[in-house]
């Protein structure tokens, strides 16, 4: 996780950034050992892979959004690796309503 982090972070471009930050999913997802969560993982990855997403992240994906997402990132781990559950659930759920405002607006 903290290797995707770092990449992510010295990322050129959004396609750099895209594919670090889905490693990450990968990682986090890796780590709970849970098949069904790998599975629907795995789904949303396609869906990400799909000509539409990847113009809504041309339009959406700014360096800004990427500096708060990548903050974003380092307290999700974080929260993780001190096994804090409560406290990841929360850095995530604000995460992803974050990007889903940037993505398809409010």
């Amino acid at each position: 996780m903290e290797e995707c982090l770092a990449h992510a972070e010295r990322a050129q471009d959004v396609p750099e950034f895209e594919r670090w930050d889905g490693m990450l999913h990968v990682a986090i997802i890796g780590a709970a050992k849970n098949g069904l969560l790998a599975d629907v993982c795995d789904a949303i990855n396609a869906i990400r892979n799909q000509p539409e997403w990847a113009r809504l992240k041309v339009r959406s994906l700014t360096p800004a959004r990427c500096a708060v997402y990548e903050e974003q990132h380092r307290r999700i781990v974080s929260a993780l690796k001190d096994r804090d559950g409560d406290q990841a659930r929360a850095d995530l759920q604000e995460h992803l309503l974050q990007v889903r405002t940037n993505r398809l607006g409010s």
